[in-house]
């Protein structure tokens, strides 16, 4: 440490941890991605609502991890 408050970085990355959930991302994902290059982004929208969201909506996007994906598709 250089002299500086560590305070100020680590809050500004737990709020980027905490903005970045796996609902916020699969937003941004059909709004600027699938709904201009997939004919069926409405279909991928509804399975992301309806399976993937309740489950780990709310979990930050670098927390998901190998086997919470496997979970999901074993259901």
């Amino acid at each position: 440490s250089e002299g500086r408050d560590p305070r100020p970085a680590r809050r500004e990355a737990n709020l980027l941890r905490h903005t970045n959930t796996v609902e916020m991302v699969a937003k941004r994902f059909i709004d600027q991605d699938a709904k201009r290059t997939v004919a069926s982004w409405k279909n991928i929208e509804r399975v992301l609502d309806r399976h993937v969201v309740p489950r780990l909506g709310k979990t930050p996007i670098r927390d998901v991890r190998r086997a919470d994906v496997h979970e999901l598709l074993d259901e």
